[in-house]
Formats: structure tokens, sequence, C-alpha cells
């Protein structure tokens, strides 16, 4: 069974690398609206803009304590 994904938000947390970044990439060629959050702000905001403008990539900086 298929499951269609286009223009379904998906909320990406530690997308500045590994996994994250991935799942970001295969989430968005399935035309999911992605939104990206990491430690590393400022390398997810420039993965963003290769991702295209189904992205955003607020200043949201994901932590666990």
């Amino acid at each position: 069974m298929a499951i269609d994904l286009k223009n379904k938000v998906v909320l990406i947390t530690g997308a500045s690398s590994g996994f994250g970044e991935d799942a970001a990439r295969l989430f968005a060629r399935e035309g999911c609206k992605v939104v990206l959050a990491a430690l590393i702000v400022i390398t997810t905001a420039t993965f963003c803009s290769f991702l295209g403008p189904s992205s955003i990539a607020p200043p949201l900086r994901s932590t666990v304590k």
C-alpha cells in the first residue's frame, strides 16, 4: 500500500547530519513540507536552502537533557 505524503508536514530533529539529514532528503523528495531542527542551527539553515522552498529551518535548537 502506497501512502501519499505530498503536502504533509514533517518535523525532523537532528537534521544537520546523518540519519536526520537523510530522512529530510527522503521526505522532501516525496513532496512533504519539511521543518528542520538540530543542534547546529547554521548547518540546518544551509541544508534547508539546498532542499528547496518546501522546507524551513526556523532558529530552533533541539537538545536533550
